[in-house]
């Protein structure tokens, strides 16, 4: 299904079966000059015929049409191999750049080291089976990407484009403003009915910390329009940018309390005892959500490291946290 936004711009909802439904990919008309694709979806055969078709309906093909990625997640880089053309730029975050034209190992994106989590064999061990069946993101289409950075202005359909620099949910993550009109292609950044996933993969990474900043950067922005990457918009972008701020400082003093009322724990023990939107307890989650649930919480405990809040033992190769002691 495709939706007019403005003038040359337009929503193509792409499947993705899954409980997200679909990416919101947008499209801006070229003016007879060259269109522009903002994110793409999963490499998979529904994905590449719902967006090809939607195309064709403008008298567009990918001849004629570049790809933004957003960020690098699959759900909106994948499939962005199989559509690019000859002629095809596909821009993508520097940082984001960096990883996916690492061809020396195939990109994973999850959490690294899940036993210094505290993850239980057994999750790992299922994790492990289910992740195996997938194809490595780095093997769809091998694409090379056009890098981009803060501050950069693209221009397609008449409209002068600028690059932000929003890193936080990928390393990154990039949003577009069309100051003329008021509006922002937010990507994952900024998301409605649903928190965006802010995970740390590995020691050294504070992505929480880069991802508020660039929320508070946004809510500065001459902005009346807030196009998310996935279901619909339920509020004005600055309100939704505070309502995620009080979420994630609620969250970090959720896990402050955690900590107070049961002492030294690992992200593992940590994330069973914080409150997640499911319909099951925390011994019924699947283990991919587990592992979205415990890298939400790495990326938590790395901002208050960050502040001493806590502070960090390993044992016996585990991460183990606790409150620090005031004497």
């Amino acid at each position: 299904m495709t939706e007019k936004i403005m003038d040359n711009i337009y929503k193509i909802e792409v499947p993705m079966n899954n409980a997200l439904t679909c990416l919101n990919a947008y499209l801006i008309l070229g003016r007879g000059g060259r269109n522009l694709l903002i994110d793409t979806g999963f490499d998979r055969d529904e994905p590449y015929r719902v967006v090809t078709e939607a195309l064709r309906s403008f008298n567009a093909s990918m001849e004629n049409t570049d790809i933004f990625l957003t960020h690098m997640h699959p759900d909106h880089a994948e499939l962005a191999g199989r559509l690019a053309g000859e002629n095809t730029k596909v821009y993508i975050g520097a940082a984001d750049a960096a990883l996916l034209n690492d061809r020396h190992r195939t990109f994973d994106v999850r959490l690294r080291e899940p036993k210094s989590k505290g993850f239980p064999a057994d999750v790992i061990i299922d994790y492990e089976r289910i992740h195996a069946l997938k194809t490595p993101f780095s093997l769809h289409g091998g694409c090379v990407y056009t890098e981009v950075r803060d501050g950069d202005i693209l221009e397609y359909g008449g409209y002068k484009i600028r690059c932000i620099d929003c890193a936080g949910h990928s390393p990154g993550q990039t949003c577009l403003y069309i100051a003329e009109k008021k509006l922002l292609f937010a990507g994952d950044h900024i998301l409605y009915d649903i928190t965006p996933n802010v995970s740390a993969w590995v020691d050294g990474q504070n992505p929480l910390e880069a991802y508020i900043k660039n929320l508070e950067k946004l809510k500065a922005l001459d902005m009346e329009i807030a196009l998310p990457a996935h279901r619909g918009i339920t509020c004005g972008p600055k309100e939704r940018i505070d309502q995620i701020i009080v979420h994630h400082n609620e969250r970090l003093e959720e896990i402050i309390d955690a900590l107070s009322h049961s002492g030294s724990m690992n992200p593992y023990e940590i994330a069973s005892k914080l409150t997640w939107n499911t319909p099951c307890t925390w011994d019924e989650l699947p283990p991919f959500q587990k592992y979205s649930a415990v890298g939400e919480v790495f990326a938590h405990l790395s901002y208050l490291m960050s502040r001493g809040r806590v502070e960090r033992d390993i044992k016996d190769g585990i991460y183990i946290y606790k409150i620090p002691y005031k004497r």
